[in-house]
């Protein structure tokens, strides 16, 4: 029988090789900026066009190679990073393995010129599929510069499925941030066709956060250290009010190489734990120095992925120190224990403040030689160390027009000779009223309380919500919507989840519609034939928006959705990567209802215009929907694979239901029920989450049992 098993060659091996390294124009731009940075360069330059597709090129001026290097850099397993096998074990550089410019080679045409302090010439090399076509002396600066074009132009298979230039560009800039952010004292600059996209000179750690990520979070940064025996931990952590709603701008790095870990995140979840709203994501650039022996990096292809000897100590060290960030920065006024906040009186809570115990008169008392406490003089108390907070919290009282409620007992220490009784006591404030009325409210009889709500129960609804109506009936149309989703999760048949939702509909269409609840801000409640109903309110909101969009945008754009004018058009500026997808779905945002005006001057800054929006949105909030739509679109394109109209269209109703109010009418209420029921799949969002429930009487009596 014949032998079979032969040695492939080294072209074809390259190219295999090339499938784990080269995945995307962003490998390339990963491995080609952290070899400039252990060429320890100063200045590093990254130019890209068509998101990487026809060229990417780095320009450093680091020590350079000889002409033997080279040479040698592009063929396999060829490295000066590493020379013993103990060098595997205490890695200090980026670089190691020696295969990232042999498969660089194999897909792409690449040409080199490198030249060392010491040399008078450098070396040109023009390597086309892993094979050289020129290798001579040229004349060119000291450094090296890497141009690395049509990539993937051999492997017409693996080129077909790059995706779109805004996709491409995201990640390439995501590994330039990456590398940038690990490294502040080298300058970097990034160019994307022509256009200047990052210019980052060296600096402090914060003020490069600041040039990365803009102004806005020059007053949010924390900064976040500590130091054990054998781990180091430096950087910064974002207050909580800055949290996003989507995924971004989480950064670890050890010992300067960027890491992704679960389990580490989840160290700085848990110390953000009751600090952020629902499904809001902190921000962080977190640096761990520890031993190179304590940890192997050598177990993904892209490194990203490593182990540590002790990762319990780690997690320990990186929670702790997030937590204690947190602590310094935040002013949180101190528990008084000598008070039981549980039996304290709300009706004589103001008493309590200036000092006037109800029970005995006053605290010119033989027996109690304390002096008297208040709530400023515990804050005072516990917040030595921080007086410029301690100024800013306790002049917020010190400001108020009405200073003589409060601000009178904060400066002025008490005269124990004198009887407090005899003290003019000040005039309450209209809340102060008010808040006394609200608790006495909450002990009247059911006789009282029926008699008072009953009366002032829709003058309270008009005044809260005024002539706003943020949900409008959906126009009646006799064509089908396509069903977009149906959710695994129950697995019914086509005809099982009809009859579902039929059975929905007629609860709600038999139960009576006088009878709605609004329950805990965000609930809808209501009575069925059979039980009652409890709806997700921005669940249902997004729904409608969902399919009332869906016809609109099936449309030709001459039927595009009516838009209301802004008075004042504000001018929006975005990121490269922002700025590319908003030119990719433009089209589909003018028939949502989006009037976006671009020219060539706006540009040139990556500007628009904002003219128009949908009608259904908030003016005030308008500006902002916009920036969240894209962040939803990109957060949706990296988690779920779907057609780009389906996107546009999942993104913009749940960003823009997002903003329901904090209270419904009875009208409000029935509107959106009436409206939930007739989408055609009114049982779930877009995604999949449950919108409604059912709660039959047994299920009731369950809860009493």
């Amino acid at each position: 029988m014949l032998d079979i098993i032969r040695l492939l060659p080294e072209s074809l091996a390259n190219q295999i090789a090339a499938g784990e390294v080269v995945q995307r124009p962003a490998s390339v731009v990963k491995e080609m900026l952290e070899n400039s940075v252990d060429a320890e360069a100063t200045t590093i330059e990254l130019v890209l066009q068509d998101a990487g597709k026809i060229l990417i090129q780095v320009i450093d001026n680091g020590k350079g190679m000889s002409e033997t290097d080279a040479r040698m850099c592009f063929e396999r397993h060829a490295t000066s990073k590493i020379i013993t096998q103990d060098d595997l074990y205490n890695i200090q550089t980026f670089g190691f393995r020696g295969e990232a410019m042999a498969s660089i080679a194999a897909v792409a045409q690449v040409e080199l010129r490198t030249r060392q302090e010491d040399q008078e010439v450098g070396t040109l090399i023009y390597i086309e599929g892993s094979e050289v076509k020129k290798h001579e002396p040229t004349a060119t600066q000291q450094g090296t510069s890497l141009a690395v074009k049509n990539l993937f132009f051999n492997t017409p298979a693996r080129r077909k499925f790059l995706k779109s230039n805004s996709v491409e560009l995201r990640h390439s800039t995501q590994e330039f941030e990456r590398v940038a952010l690990a490294n502040p004292h080298i300058n970097f600059s990034m160019h994307h066709n022509n256009q200047e996209v990052y210019n980052l000179k060296e600096g402090k750690l914060a003020r490069r956060i600041v040039a990365m990520f803009g102004k806005s979070y020059q007053s949010n940064l924390l900064t976040c250290q500590e130091d054990v025996e054998t781990i180091k931990l430096l950087g910064y952590v974002g207050k909580p009010q800055a949290a996003k709603k989507t995924k971004g701008n989480q950064y670890f790095f050890v010992n300067n190489r960027f890491i992704k870990s679960g389990y580490l995140h989840h160290a700085v979840m848990t110390a953000y734990e009751g600090l952020l709203p629902k499904d809001a994501h902190p921000f962080y650039v977190l640096f761990i120095e520890i031993d190179p022996k304590k940890i192997d990096i050598n177990v993904h292809p892209t490194k990203t992925e490593i182990k540590f000897d002790d990762e319990r100590t780690v997690y320990v060290v990186v929670q702790s120190a997030v937590k204690q960030a947190l602590g310094v920065h935040q002013v949180v006024a101190p528990l008084d224990f000598d008070t039981d906040a549980n039996f304290l009186n709300p009706a004589n809570y103001r008493n309590h403040l200036v000092g006037e115990d109800t029970n005995k008169g006053n605290y010119n008392n033989e027996e109690n030689e304390e002096e008297p406490r208040t709530f400023f003089s515990d804050f005072s108390k516990y917040n030595n160390d921080d007086t410029e907070n301690s100024k800013d919290f306790i002049g917020r009282y010190d400001k108020d027009e009405n200073k003589g409620n409060y601000g009178n007992y904060i400066n002025e220490p008490f005269n124990r000779n004198k009887d407090l009784k005899k003290q003019e006591r000040p005039e309450p404030t209209e809340r102060q009223k008010n808040n006394q009325k609200n608790w006495e409210r909450i002990y009247l009889n059911d006789e009282q309380r029926e008699e008072l709500g009953t009366r002032n129960w829709e003058m309270n609804n008009k005044q809260a919500l005024g002539n706003e109506n943020e949900i409008l009936p959906i126009p009646n149309s006799q064509s089908p919507i396509p069903q977009t989703f149906r959710s695994s999760a129950n697995n019914l048949s086509k005809a099982e989840l009809d009859a579902e939702i039929k059975s929905s509909k007629s609860k709600i269409e038999n139960s009576d519609k006088r009878h709605v609840f609004w329950v805990a801000g965000r609930f809808v409640a209501s009575p069925t034939k059979s039980g009652m109903i409890l709806i997700d309110a921005s669940a249902a909101h997004e729904r409608i928006l969902y399919e009332r969009y869906e016809q609109r945008i099936s449309k030709s754009t001459t039927n595009s959705a009516t838009s209301q004018q802004i008075l004042f058009p504000p001018t929006l500026t975005f990121s490269v990567v922002d700025y590319e997808l908003l030119k990719e779905v433009l089209p589909e945002l003018k028939n949502l209802g989006f009037s976006i005006e671009i020219n060539e001057e706006l540009e040139k800054k990556q500007q628009v215009r904002l003219i128009g929006l949908p009608a259904d949105l908030l003016k005030e909030k308008g500006e902002s929907i916009l920036e969240a739509l894209l962040e939803q679109f990109k957060y949706n394109q990296t988690t779920i694979k779907i057609p780009k109209r389906e996107n546009i269209l999942r993104a913009f109703a749940k960003r823009a239901s997002m903003q329901a109010k904090t209270f419904f009418s009875n009208e409000e209420m029935q509107s959106l029920i009436d409206e939930l029921f007739a989408c055609q799949q009114p049982n779930y969002t877009p995604d999949g989450k449950k919108i409604f429930m059912l709660l039959d009487t047994k299920m009731i009596e369950q809860l009493f049992l």
